[in-house]
């Protein structure tokens, strides 16, 4: 019995633990950027209203709202109301539904305080009638009441949103609400379920349903009610005397500020994401409740703000692990930072992305990533949001780097960067990542004779030819790739013997760490007038180390005298027209030069001949030079005058020069001259001054040069100078003083002839003119520009002319026609007629014609510079008919139509806007 007591006391403590829990009901949230959170809670079943701030966490995507304001209704104090009474009067609201509906409108008019609570009267069956406005007066409202029809369809959304707007309007009251009352289907309405609940929720309205009977919309019904605040009844349709007790109960409800708190806070992300707000009741009423509200953000760009970070410039020798770091730059204030996605795109020749991960101490520690490759990168994203505060290390990206060369810089970039949701909008700026090679470190050394010595005996130094060798050593830890040298000196100092080139092959070509590779090159000095030493540097250079350059000097001393000759003539030329030789007698011109390094003696020449030539009158063969005596480096000449006689065959002669002096050794130089045979015909040439073709009226002048004594041309003239003006070939024979003759080569003259001249004619206010190959219209006297065609549309009055011109380019011009009246227009043919509109037009025109007779023709376009801009466009047609022209292509302005049909012509101003 005891142990029954002692179970009994225990089962009545866990039942008042169990019914003091509290009890959160969450029912909505809405607005935006105030979000209005509405709920209501309950304590051992009973309404509470004593809540405070304290009691209550939010959080929105799990982020904590902390500055937000709690309302909760005084149930003591009435409120205030302006109510929608929404009644179904269809044709099944009959007998006990009608009659139902009746005391339950009465009931809630008798519990208005007649002063300030207000409500309208609102009947609905295929259509909605507002039978009574929003008023303060009873007796208004119950005859409105008794009024309830019955008969039509069933418009129950159009009734509700009918409500909605007579509050919006006309509602003066705090707590405002519709009532109504269904007994059947929706199956007339213009407006939707959606329209009704955004309006509802848009004014802040409740919406109470009552659903009378079961053939009705009870989800969307209970739906409305749901979302708006309000509450969903279902009466059978037999028990609608029950109704006069449910609207008592949503009077209730409603006097006493519809019995639900509310929390307000704003927000400034619209980023139409689908958050999710947490409601978190804590410690009240001896226990916790939770619940939860899902809804979407607006959208608006505006309140978007870049969220900058940055890939962190890292230089790093190859062969070591890359570490980048990505920073967050811009602070963030206990703010979300969402799952964020971006690729990280870099060169493959630098490096290669092998992971990505937050290490312990960044921001977003040990959060998870996801890598996929893309071309030219990967993609890096985020498998989870978190909180942050401030900014800082926020993860760190690992790449294995290639082993360059040289250094090279590599740009490391984060694109496509979005995050999943939130309103910052994610800039990376990029990174430079410098990768340092192993190092090739290269010394030289050269080495060459110190001097050389000039041998008078050979004319030459010693040695001869002199080595320059350079030693290339590579004392780094890298080899020294593709190998190369380059020796340089002055070319006045010397020349290469052994290899010709100045570059050669490093031998080995790519260069250990730790060897050393030798390159020689073999010289021979040249003559120097003045004592002095000679650089020669060679550089050595590689693909992966700077240039490296040793240099040495070698002594190379002057040389004796040393002297050098050599001959000049001139080219003989035959006059085949005088049969003599220009120049004759010729020069033959000797140039002495001193290559050695002491000055010279009297410098002596001699000139020696071939039989056949000689030595002009008053020529010696034997000259001292001038000047005589010459220091290192000079120059002097000596020169003589040679003549042939005439020859009709072509001969070659070797001449040769001795040069002697007493400090030197002699020196001999020759040269070929060639004597070119003179023929015995002469060949004339016809010169034209002009061009050979030309049109009727002109003329070319045909010269058969000068220097002979007699002329025949072909035709018979017997002058030098012919003047042509008809087509023909034309040659001319010559003779000389020597009496040698000979005949031109023929020159054909054509002379086009003239086109007709061209005939005016007008018609209305356009010009015409014959065919040709191009027409020019001039107004008095100046060209019309753009008048080009072989019809002119006359704009302003003046004397005209037209120039035209055949397929050959030869012109003609046509009287002058004078134009004093414009606007005439060619008179239509009576047996038909055709009309234009619009006019003006914007793009296109009928044509409407009317005929008598079958008539076929065509439509031409013309612009105002007598340009066809349209042609070839058929009609055709008998009694009444039409055609469509299309004008939209053409440029705003005016235009001529002509149509031409039977034989007749009639034209058209029209205007193209």
């Amino acid at each position: 019995m005891k142990r029954f007591a002692s179970l009994l006391c225990l089962a009545l403590v866990l039942t008042l633990t169990a019914s003091a829990q509290p009890s959160l009901n969450f029912k909505r949230v809405l607005g935006w950027p105030t979000k209005e959170l509405y709920f209501s809670v309950e304590c051992s079943g009973n309404p509470v209203y004593t809540l405070a701030k304290q009691d209550f966490t939010i959080l929105e995507n799990g982020v904590e709202v902390t500055d937000f304001t709690l309302w909760c209704p005084d149930p003591t104090m009435r409120c205030a109301i302006s109510v929608a009474l929404v009644f179904d009067a269809s044709s099944s609201m009959t007998g006990t539904s009608g009659s139902g509906a009746r005391q339950a409108g009465h009931a809630f008019v008798d519990l208005m305080d007649g002063v300030v609570d207000e409500a309208t009267i609102i009947f609905f069956n295929q259509a909605v009638t507002v039978f009574q406005q929003l008023t303060t007066i009873k007796p208004m409202l119950h005859t409105a009441v008794d009024a309830l029809p019955a008969s039509g369809g069933t418009a129950v959304w159009d009734g509700i949103y009918a409500g909605l707007i007579e509050l919006v309007n006309n509602g003066l009251n705090q707590c405002r609400a519709v009532i109504v009352l269904a007994d059947g289907r929706d199956n007339a309405s213009t407006h939707t379920v959606a329209e009704v609940i955004a309006l509802a929720n848009r004014h802040r309205i409740h919406v109470f349903t009552i659903c009378l009977g079961s053939d009705i919309d009870a989800t969307e019904l209970e739906l409305i009610a749901s979302l708006t605040g309000g509450r969903y009844y279902q009466v059978p349709a037999p028990a609608a005397g029950n109704l006069a007790a449910i609207y008592a109960e949503i009077t209730t409800i409603i006097f006493q500020g519809f019995q639900e708190c509310l929390i307000t806070y704003e927000r400034d992300c619209a980023d139409h994401s689908l958050r999710t707000v947490e409601l978190q009741l804590r410690d009240f009423c001896g226990g916790t409740d939770v619940k939860t509200k899902t809804y979407r953000a607006d959208l608006d760009s505006s309140t978007f703000s870049n969220l900058w970070m940055k890939l962190g410039d890292v230089t790093i020798r190859s062969g070591m692990e890359l570490k980048v770091p990505l920073e967050l730059i811009t602070p963030i204030d206990q703010s979300m930072f969402s799952p964020l996605t971006f690729t990280v795109q870099y060169d493959p020749q630098c490096m290669t992305l092998r992971g990505v991960d937050a290490p312990a101490g960044s921001l977003l520690d040990g959060l998870p990533f996801t890598v996929t490759p893309v071309p030219g990168g990967a993609t890096i994203a985020m498998m989870d949001g978190r909180v942050l505060d401030g900014n800082g290390w926020l993860m760190e990206l690992t790449f294995e780097t290639t082993d360059p060369l040289d250094t090279v810089c590599c740009e490391l970039r984060g694109i496509d960067a979005r995050f999943e949701r939130g309103c910052f909008i994610p800039i990376i700026e990029p990174a430079e990542i410098c990768i340092l090679p192993r190092e090739t470190v290269i010394t030289c050394d050269i080495s060459a004779p110190k001097e050389l010595v000039w041998q008078r005996g050979i004319t030459e130094y010693t040695p001869s030819p002199f080595p320059v060798t350079m030693r290339i050593s590579n004392i780094g830890d890298r080899e020294a790739t593709n190998v190369r040298a380059k020796i340089s000196y002055h070319a006045a100092d010397a020349r290469l013997v052994s290899p010709l080139s100045d570059e050669q092959v490093g031998i080995p070509t790519n260069l250990p760490a730790g060897a050393f590779s030798d390159v020689t090159w073999q010289l021979a000095a040249e003559r120097r007038t003045t004592a002095d030493s000679a650089e020669f540097c060679i550089t050595a250079s590689f693909d992966n180390h700077e240039n490296v350059i040793c240099c040495v000097k070698v002594y190379i001393p002057p040389t004796d005298v040393i002297l050098d000759c050599a001959l000049d003539v001139p080219t003989i030329v035959a006059d085949p027209v005088t049969g003599q030789y220009a120049p004759m007698p010729f020069p033959v011109t000797a140039t002495v030069t001193n290559t050695g390094g002491m000055r010279t003696d009297t410098v002596f020449t001699t000139i020696v001949l071939p039989p056949e030539l000689s030595l002009a009158p008053g020529e010696e063969g034997t000259r001292r030079l001038l000047p005589r005596l010459l220091i290192p480096g000079q120059q002097g000449q000596a020169s003589w005058l040679l003549q042939h006689p005439p020859t009709t065959t072509e001969k070659q002669y070797v001449i040769r020069v001795w040069t002697k002096s007493s400090n030197a050794d002699s020196v001999f130089c020759e040269t070929t001259i060639v004597i070119p045979a003179i023929s015995d015909t002469i060949v004339p040439r016809i010169t034209a001054n002009g061009p050979l073709s030309f049109c009727d009226g002109g003329e070319v002048i045909l010269d058969a040069g000068d220097g002979y004594v007699a002329y025949r041309w072909s035709g018979g003239d017997s002058t030098r100078i012919l003047t042509v003006r008809q087509s023909g070939t034309y040659s001319v024979t010559v003779r000389d003083a020597l009496g040698r003759t000979g005949t031109s080569d023929p020159v054909t003259v054509t002379v086009f002839p003239l086109p007709p001249k061209p005939i005016l004619t007008r018609s209305g206010d356009v010009l015409r003119t014959d065919s040709a190959a191009a027409w020019q219209w001039f107004r008095n006297g100046l060209p019309i520009p753009g008048a080009t065609a072989q019809f002119l549309l006359l704009a302003e009055s003046g004397t005209y002319v037209v120039s035209v011109t055949n397929s050959e380019g030869c012109a003609q011009v046509s009287d002058e026609f004078v134009v004093n009246v414009l606007g005439i227009e060619t008179p239509a043919v009576p047996e038909w007629t055709i009309s234009v509109y619009p006019e003006p037009s914007t793009g296109v025109v009928t044509l409407r014609g009317r005929s008598v007779i079958p008539i076929s023709g065509s439509v031409i376009l013309f612009d105002m510079a007598g340009r066809v801009v349209l042609d070839g466009i058929p009609i055709e047609g008998e009694g009444v008919f039409s055609k469509i022209v299309d004008l939209s292509r053409l440029q705003p302005g005016t235009y001529l139509l002509r149509i031409t049909a039977n034989g007749s012509r009639q034209d058209v101003k029209i205007r193209r806007l």
